[in-house]
């Protein structure tokens, strides 16, 4: 959904369809909360922030993390 900045007559446009649709709403608000999930999350922060600490030790020839400490709340 897309609209020109500064048209609100195109944001009420796109926002049409929001305001029809139950259906259209659920969906985009579950797509919404399944890439909290995969990318926002505690969880998925650690795991990124790990692999990338992993990829800098592996640059610099260092033992990695140990998998545990990912996994660690």
């Amino acid at each position: 959904m897309l609209a020109r900045s500064g048209a609100p007559a195109d944001l009420a446009d796109a926002l049409e369809p929001l305001l029809e649709s139950a259906a259209l709403r659920a969906e985009i608000g579950a797509a919404g909360r399944a890439r909290y999930m995969e990318e926002y999350t505690t969880a998925a922060l650690r795991r990124r922030f790990f692999a990338r600490f992993e990829e800098v030790l592996a640059r610099k020839g260092t033992a990695a993390a140990p998998a545990a400490a990912a996994k660690a709340p």
